[in-house]
């Protein structure tokens, strides 16, 4: 997923251009998209109505009813999260929760169709599977390969700390990690298949909780 870096049309386009790729490798066919009063999203109408696609806005003070449902679920999916940590989460780790966040609700059966099939399901055209897409929850603590891979030095550890981020919803069931210790240089985010679950220690929580009130600061 990506984040939008501001609400100007410019960045909207280009957001939309990239969902619009997706769709459309997956061989689904916009036709219409409902918008709210944001000025962006409208201001894009020229671009997507290139594309064929046609802008419908609701009434003013208005808001798309489905879309502020689910947009909901995801706050209250955020939240639950956040305060389940058993540390403070940085600030800078908050768009991945929210892409995490997003990651399940697509997992529901969507009430609104005639079959249950979540969108997940749709999207990708393979069933959730619980051994590969439910593995691991935002958060947990783990040790990872290094990253860069130190081959045969001796002197570099194999593995380093992490914490679990989101996702990838590719065939092999890659999650992006948050690599622990890169918060003082650049912090580091990479994707992994594989991992090892590690005990949350009290040190670990400490030295989380340190990043956030420094990240704070």
């Amino acid at each position: 997923g990506n984040f939008l870096m501001s609400r100007g049309e410019k960045c909207i386009a280009e957001a939309f251009n990239g969902q619009l790729k997706q769709l459309r490798g997956r061989f689904f066919v916009v036709i219409r998209i409902l918008v709210d009063g944001e000025g962006g999203i409208y201001a894009c109408r020229d671009v997507l109505a290139a594309a064929g696609i046609i802008v419908e806005p609701v009434g003013r003070g208005m808001h798309v009813p489905a879309v502020e449902i689910r947009n909901k679920i995801i706050k209250q999916i955020f939240r639950s999260v956040l305060h389940s940590l058993p540390y403070k989460l940085p600030k800078f780790l908050y768009k991945y929760l929210v892409f995490f966040s997003i990651s399940r609700i697509n997992m529901y059966p969507v009430s609104s169709r005639a079959d249950p099939t979540p969108a997940r399901e749709l999207f990708t055209g393979r069933k959730i599977d619980y051994k590969r897409d439910v593995r691991i929850g935002f958060g947990e603590y783990v040790q990872i390969d290094a990253y860069p891979n130190p081959r045969n030095d001796a002197t570099k550890s194999r593995t380093v700390g992490a914490l679990a981020l989101d996702p990838r919803g590719n065939l092999h069931g890659s999650v992006r990690f948050y690599v622990l210790g890169t918060e003082k240089k650049r912090v580091t985010i990479v994707t992994r298949d594989s991992w090892v679950k590690m005990v949350m220690t009290p040190e670990i929580i400490d030295y989380i909780n340190d990043i956030s009130k420094l990240n704070e600061s």
